[in-house]
């Protein structure tokens, strides 16, 4: 019975391939054109794969986190930066900033602009001069109420929510 099936569907096969094959005879140009399509996808996929890779030595990426702790009655913050891009970032401003105004809450200590090579972690303190009695109120999860942004020399712009330890 599974010989007779494979037989029947071998000839069946056989005569689907002798039909397309004599229709491709009759008209001349669908199997060129039906090549050129295939050829044509395959040069899109390749452009697009070129733009991808020659864009990429070029990303700029950050990832940071943020701890708050008091010393001598003062809030303290510090902010590991990493730099996940595949380029150096000059680093200009590291800003915390309050969530639902835009109030500016602190800064970093020191003004020099500062060089993050790719792969590097850096860490900056930030002093926290305004918003303190807000900030030691919900000290153990200030996540909701403050996020960070630091800004390169291009001003470009990264904020980070939820990026401080809680507990």
């Amino acid at each position: 019975m599974v010989k007779i099936l494979l037989v029947l569907t071998t000839i069946e096969a056989e005569s689907a391939i002798n039909q397309f094959i004599s229709f491709c005879n009759s008209n001349q140009g669908f199997l060129s054109a039906i090549f050129s399509a295939c050829s044509l996808l395959v040069s899109v996929v390749a452009i697009v794969l070129t733009f991808y890779n020659s864009v990429l030595p070029y990303k700029k990426r950050l990832e940071c986190t943020g701890c708050l702790y008091e010393k001598d009655g003062k809030i303290i913050g510090t902010v590991d930066i990493v730099n996940c891009g595949n380029r150096a970032i000059m680093i200009k401003e590291i800003n915390i900033f309050r969530n639902q105004s835009r109030l500016h809450v602190g800064c970093r200590m020191k003004s020099h602009i500062f060089r993050l090579m790719p792969g590097v972690m850096k860490t900056a303190h930030i002093r926290i001069y305004d918003e303190e009695e807000l900030i030691k109120e919900n000290i153990m999860d200030v996540n909701p109420f403050i996020y960070i942004e630091i800004v390169d020399t291009e001003n470009k712009h990264y904020r980070f929510k939820n990026h401080f330890a809680v507990g």
